[in-house]
C-alpha cells in the first residue's frame, strides 16, 4: 500500500482497521473468498488506480509514532483502572 498498489487483504481486524471496513479488496479468508476478490480485479482494473492512490494516501498519514505514544496512553489507562495506580 505505501507503493501506491492495491493490496487484496484478508479481513483480519487490524487490516480492516487501517484500509477501512468499506475497502473493496478485503476477502473472508477463505481460498474462494480470495478466488472470487481477483476475478473481481480483474474485471474492474480501471478502480485499482484509484484504490492504489487511496491506499498510498492512507499509507503516508499513518506515523508509527502517533501509534505508539496511543497504545502508550491506553495501557497508562487500563494500568489506572485496575488499581495499581
Amino acid at each position: 500500500m505505501s507503493f501506491g498498489r492495491p493490496v487484496i487483504t484478508p479481513e483480519f481486524p487490524s487490516v480492516k482497521e487501517f484500509v477501512g471496513t468499506d475497502y473493496p479488496l478485503l476477502y473472508d479468508g477463505s481460498a474462494k473468498g480470495l478466488l472470487r476478490t481477483i476475478e473481481r480485479t480483474i474485471s474492474e482494473r480501471t478502480e485499482l488506480i484509484e484504490i492504489g492512490e487511496e491506499m498510498l494516501e492512507r499509507a503516508q498519514n499513518f506515523d508509527w509514532d502517533q501509534t505508539a505514544l496511543i497504545t502508550y496512553k491506553n495501557y497508562l489507562e487500563l494500568y489506572s483502572k485496575d488499581g495499581k495506580n
